[in-house]
C-alpha cells in the first residue's frame, strides 16, 4: 500500500494554503513525477520502511515544499477569492523553507519513536517502595 493516496492530496492542499482546492491545485498536478513521487523516493530514503503518521507528515509537507514554488501565484489569487479583495503576498523561498522544517521535524519524530523503551512507557514508575525508615 502506498505511503500517500488521493485522499491525502487535501493535505498537501492545505499545507500550502487553506485556500487551495482540487480545482485551483488539481490531482494531475500532485502526482507529477517532480512533487509526490520525488517527496515519497524521499521519505523512503530517509526513513525506510516507516509508515507511521509521521512518515506521512514528512511526505506531505516534503511534497508542498516542492510544489510552494510554482504555486505562489496561484496560492496568492485563491486567497483573494476568497477573501473577496487582494490576497497575501506568498514568498516563495521562505515557504518552502518552512515546509522543509516541518518534513525535517516530522523525519526526527519517526527517528526518535525507536528510541522510546516500551516497558518505561507502559508502567510508570512514580510509585516504589521508600529505602530507609521513618526517621528514627
Amino acid at each position: 500500500m502506498p505511503l500517500l493516496t488521493s485522499a491525502d492530496y487535501n493535505r498537501i492542499r492545505r499545507a500550502l494554503s487553506v485556500s487551495l482546492n482540487a480545482v485551483t491545485l488539481p490531482d494531475e498536478v500532485i502526482e507529477d513525477p517532480s512533487f509526490l513521487p520525488a517527496a515519497l523516493k524521499w521519505v523512503e530514503a530517509e526513513a525506510p520502511g516507516s509508515a507511521s503518521d509521521h512518515a506521512k507528515s514528512a511526505a506531505v509537507f516534503y511534497a508542498a515544499a516542492l510544489l510552494a514554488p510554482s504555486m505562489t501565484g496561484m496560492i496568492s489569487a485563491a486567497e483573494a477569492a476568497v477573501a473577496g479583495g487582494a490576497g497575501r503576498i506568498v514568498d516563495p523561498a521562505k515557504l518552502r523553507a518552512e515546509l522543509l522544517a516541518r518534513s525535517d521535524t516530522e523525519l526526527r519524530l519517526i527517528e526518535s519513536e525507536g528510541d522510546v523503551n516500551e516497558s518505561a512507557v507502559q508502567r510508570p514508575t512514580m510509585f516504589s517502595r521508600a529505602k530507609g525508615r521513618r526517621g528514627y
